[in-house]
């Protein structure tokens, strides 16, 4: 079916602001006093970074440059600064550098090799960079660390299932989201795009119709309508 893409990764159980965002909560580092310096230059481009995911709006190159030689030099600072690493590896991300952002990870951990954040930072930049099973494997060790398993985790690592092509084992991680979160409607879409992959027209109608239900006027809700439409 047109359309028939699954979403992409979220990160919204994070946020590198200390402070409650969604439903996960980022230590500034993995050590107790950390460089003064380096805390000052990751909440100088943190608050730059989080103005423009909050207002979605575009950046230019030269910007995105000026973040990451921030998030860079407060790193260099202070190696144990857990906001910086996650930061800095999406834009990474965004830059479509895998290379570059799958070894901030691996750095990272060895720096922090007991921080969950980073742990389901580096298995979202996995499943991203094309290795699925090595992203499952980070997400476990994230919850063995303490990440909070919300909507984003389940979606996180249905995502990877998807991409395994383990399908019904991705439809119980969609489940698992939108039991956490009614209004996840990455993992409706998903979970319908299952379905259909696995034959199973009668629930992706059902969620289809679900999920125009509750987005009416949203753009999950006008895809919905679209997939719908043609599966009736």
């Amino acid at each position: 079916l047109l359309g028939f893409l699954i979403s992409c990764s979220d990160t919204s159980d994070s946020s590198t602001s200390n402070k409650l965002i969604g439903e996960h909560k980022i230590m500034i580092a993995c050590i107790k006093n950390p460089a003064p310096k380096a805390v000052e230059l990751q909440k100088k481009a943190t608050k730059r970074f989080t103005e423009i995911i909050q207002k979605k709006r575009r950046t230019n190159r030269q910007e995105v440059l000026s973040l990451i030689s921030t998030y860079e030099e407060a790193i260099k600072l202070e190696p144990k600064l857990i906001g910086s690493y996650l930061n800095l590896g999406s834009l990474y991300i965004a830059s479509r550098n895998c290379a570059k952002a799958l070894a901030l990870d691996k750095a990272a951990l060895t720096h922090c090799p007991k921080s969950g954040d980073l742990h389901h930072a580096y298995g979202v930049n996995l499943n991203t960079c094309g290795f699925y099973a090595e992203s499952l494997k980070n997400y476990e060790l994230a919850t063995k660390y303490g990440f909070q398993r919300g909507a984003s985790y389940y979606y996180n690592v249905g995502l990877s299932y998807s991409n395994l092509k383990k399908y019904d084992t991705a439809i119980d991680y969609y489940k698992k989201a939108i039991d956490n979160n009614k209004r996840h409607f990455k993992s409706y879409k998903n979970m319908i795009i299952m379905y259909y992959r696995n034959g199973n027209k009668k629930d992706a109608l059902k969620y289809a119709n679900l999920l125009m239900s509750l987005d009416k006027t949203g753009r999950f809700g006008r895809w919905a309508r679209n997939v719908a439409s043609k599966l009736q």
